[in-house]
């Protein structure tokens, strides 16, 4: 049988003066046309919402309706338009699981599927409700390293993309620099600020504030790297690179043709809860 490997990642869902697994199962009572909410000239769609123990377990859609549709052979030859009715698009389907005791957030990493921020603006334009906020969870040994550090002599990261949102929440300063890459059309901006061969440290609770700050905004597709160095405990400067050290599970999953089924996923994404459960527990309750 033919396999997929299927990558999860998690995430601390904030919702404020809200349940998220309320609102998820209220936009589910709707009927599936009034689900649909536009983004950025995509259609997403909660398709399918079930209780899996102490787990919701849900299906989105995104739908690509401005897409011209074409298969071709292996063999070559000219690339054929497949036919869609007016209101039919291309469809790619993302899985997620909700732990509403921990409200963690675990997601299939899909590229052309439902992104993490999608997810959040698709539930509050849905529901109502805003901000909906999910924070990539970092592994419990990262958390220990970065919580210990102190002495801070580096921080590197970079920002891809020139829109201004993914500003929002770093400061006046790195909102004019955005503004500035704006101008210039810069899609890319790097940061190194360092103590080089000075005496001393930067602000050890500015940077990991606002590297946090950073690790939040990096499943909009835009924060590419977040690096801190500061002494440990032993007084050792020590690199510490945020994004390698994201929690992520991986699941082989077996395909149905060529499409790796819900319940496949559904099942990887139960998994996933389950090898990260004591972790997850210990860095939360």
């Amino acid at each position: 049988m033919e396999t997929r490997t299927v990558s999860m990642d998690f995430f601390r869902v904030t919702v404020k003066a809200a349940d998220f697994g309320k609102l998820l199962r209220d936009i589910a009572g709707d009927a599936e046309e009034d689900r649909n909410v536009t983004l950025k000239g995509h259609v997403y769609r909660l398709q399918q919402l079930q209780k899996q123990g102490q787990l919701l377990i849900g299906e989105m859609v995104r739908l690509r309706m401005d897409e011209a549709a074409l298969k071709a052979r292996l063999s070559g030859g000219e690339p054929d338009l497949i036919s869609l009715l007016e209101d039919e698009g291309l469809a790619d389907e993302t899985a997620f699981a909700y732990h509403a005791g921990l409200q963690v957030l675990v997601m299939q990493r899909h590229k052309f599927g439902t992104s993490p921020w999608a997810l959040a603006g698709y539930v509050e334009e849905a529901s109502g409700f805003a901000p909906v906020l999910f924070e990539p969870i970092l592994e419990r040994d990262a958390l220990r390293k970065m919580a210990k550090m102190k002495n801070m002599r580096v921080l590197d990261f970079q920002i891809a993309g020139v829109e201004q949102r993914v500003y929002e929440g770093l400061g006046l300063s790195l909102k004019e620099l955005g503004r500035l890459s704006g101008r210039l059309g810069a899609p890319q901006v790097r940061v190194r600020l360092s103590m080089g061969h000075a005496s001393g440290s930067m602000d050890d609770d500015e940077v990991k504030r606002l590297a946090t700050a950073l690790l939040e905004k990096v499943d909009e597709g835009n924060v590419t790297r977040i690096r801190i160095t500061g002494r440990d405990s032993s007084g050792n400067l020590e690199p510490l690179d945020l994004l390698r050290h994201r929690m992520v599970e991986f699941a082989e999953v077996e395909l149905d043709g060529k499409r790796m089924p819900h319940r496949a996923r559904a099942a990887a994404l139960a998994t996933a809860f389950e090898k990260r459960d004591a972790e997850l527990r210990s860095m939360i309750e």
